[in-house]
């Protein structure tokens, strides 16, 4: 683990007046091997103690001399407000001391500002599941970056030219909504240009019909796939751990697949051992997959199908995957499922581009250190080959290879044959090839 420091700005870095007793407070974690430190510098700060920016000083000794790794060492870090990711550092020199620096005005400016909680970890790059060696995480107050406000200003003074009776009591409620953000510029941009377009809407017989304008952002249930990022959705089936088909509030239905994660085969000739570190290419190996697979799909079926939840798509991922599916977050009750998937052992990392990589890498790493889930495995056995289908001719060779959402369907297959294949090695029929349930699957096929 690491000892965690956080220095102080100096008096001439902030904007304000106030003294260093604004700045943040780490709480010491301390262990008697590896050390890094961490420190604000060349800080800016409203009158109220939000920071508007300030540069993130680490310090580290990147030898990891007491980690448990194999190979050299590949140190990097990454910082990430709440659970995004906001800054990755390249592979870091490795030496006894070494200093990065992080201006993170960027990252403050996109976060749009308010409490935020700020981790930095200390990361082990290895060739399959990076190793988290220590974190830190503290509570921050940012402010809204001042330019922000100024462009919303620009773009609105065309409908101010309503009524100026109002000015004065919607002024009164401006201020105490934005001011703390910007407290030497608010006052008089947001009497010019908010105020008499919100009396306007809620006094004028003729501009109610312009109220709806602004829902589908504040509240997504109208739409459906195309358009937004976020909706709430009922979960109509369960296909496997990390695939769904849930119908929007409009009626459209679509299958989606969890962002981030991947959970283990449900078809034991497709189960992929070398995907999980750990898991040996054994008889034993592969059955224990299947097993978790089949434990992941049970898990799914018990906390989605049928409820409504919340889906949210990543603006650092692709929208779809290559065959179509809506990649998204799934949220019951506020809590991530798709990171949950991995905390509880049902699934590994899918190593993709999305924001809270740093947050799904971390629930991994714990859940591998600790055993949990599908991740308790201890096998002695031979590897062996994979198994063989039942089918004397040795056809299943000839099936084509799992697609990249997990999901068959008919068209992935030359022949009848190949599909029926398929639905003999499963259990039930989770790719729904056999749409008649007469044990036959694809039948239009040759």
């Amino acid at each position: 683990m690491l000892l965690v420091l956080a220095g102080c700005a100096s008096s001439t870095d902030s904007v304000s007046t106030s003294t260093d007793t604004q700045t943040p407070t780490l709480t010491p974690v301390r262990d008697s091997a590896d050390h890094f430190s961490i420190e604000t510098t060349n800080a800016i700060r409203t009158e109220d103690g939000s920071f508007e920016d300030f540069t993130l000083s680490i310090t580290a000794d990147t030898r990891l001399s007491s980690a448990d790794l194999t190979g050299d060492p590949e140190p990097y870090f990454t910082i990430a407000f709440d659970d995004t990711e906001v800054y990755r550092s390249e592979i870091l020199v490795v030496q006894k001391s070494l200093t990065t620096d992080v201006p993170l005005q960027e990252a403050i400016r996109n976060h749009g500002g308010g409490n935020v909680s700020m981790t930095v970890t200390l990361w082990d790059e290895d060739l399959s599941s990076d190793d988290e060696l220590s974190s830190t995480t503290t509570t921050l107050t940012l402010a809204s970056i001042p330019s922000s406000t100024t462009e919303a200003a620009a773009d609105e003074p065309a409908s101010t030219s309503q009524t100026q009776s109002a000015t004065d009591s919607s002024e009164t409620e401006q201020s105490s909504v934005d001011q703390p953000n910007t407290p030497q510029t608010t006052s008089s941009t947001l009497t010019l240009t908010q105020t008499p377009t919100r009396t306007t809407v809620e006094t004028s017989t003729s501009t109610p019909t312009k109220t709806p304008t602004p829902t589908p952002t504040a509240s997504p249930t109208p739409s459906g796939p195309a358009t937004g990022t976020e909706w709430t959705v009922t979960v109509t089936r369960v296909i496997d751990g990390d695939t769904m088909e849930v119908r929007f509030p409009n009626g459209e239905t679509d299958t989606v697949r969890l962002l981030g994660v991947d959970t283990p085969e449900t078809t034991l000739n497709r189960v992929s051992p070398d995907e999980f570190e750990g898991i040996s290419e054994t008889t034993a190996g592969r059955d224990h997959l299947y097993n978790w697979g089949q434990k992941a799909t049970q898990f799914a079926e018990d906390e989605l199908e049928g409820k409504q939840v919340t889906i949210a798509v990543d603006e650092q991922a692709d929208r779809r995957g290559y065959y179509g599916r809506l990649l998204v977050y799934i949220y019951v009750n506020g809590e991530n499922f798709n990171k949950r998937l991995l905390t509880d052992g049902y699934a590994r990392m899918y190593d993709s581009s999305f924001s809270k990589r740093s947050t799904f890498r971390s629930a991994e790493s714990t859940a591998r250190r600790t055993s949990t889930g599908l991740w308790d495995f201890e096998d002695t056995s031979t590897p062996t080959d994979a198994p063989a289908s039942e089918d004397s001719d040795g056809s299943s060779s000839d099936i084509p290879p799992l697609p990249a959402d997990g999901d068959y369907d008919c068209s992935h297959f030359d022949t009848q044959d190949q599909a029926q294949q398929v639905l003999d090695d499963s259990s039930s029929d989770p790719h729904r090839l056999d749409g008649d349930d007469d044990g036959i699957a694809c039948e239009s096929l040759p």
